[in-house]
């Protein structure tokens, strides 16, 4: 995600993907303050969704041994990780005010 006002990287992905900095940060190159934009928080809101549902779609329809916490924990990982990147791709910052 670019910083609005140097137009250069804020924030890598790792970082980002951590948790709270995803939402409220500081550009790493300018220092300006920041926050997430609309489409980064519905983004973020959506993937919640999508993966929670997979969690329940796997319990409910899957064998019971393949609804075991660590194997929910297997099936949601790579939808989470491909979310978050699609929403890091497309979601932004704006400066904090």
């Amino acid at each position: 995600m670019n910083c609005p006002k140097c137009n250069q990287p804020a924030i890598g992905f790792i970082k980002w993907a951590r948790g709270s900095e995803a939402f409220k940060t500081q550009c790493s190159r300018c220092g300006v303050s920041l926050k997430a934009n609309a489409i980064t928080i519905i983004g973020f809101i959506l993937t919640v969704l999508i993966t929670g549902g997979f969690v329940v779609f796997v319990k409910i329809f899957l064998e019971p041994e393949l609804s075991k916490g660590f194997f929910k924990f297997i099936f949601a990982l790579p939808i989470a990780i491909i979310l978050g990147a699609i929403v890091f791709k497309i979601g932004g910052y704006k400066p904090s005010e």
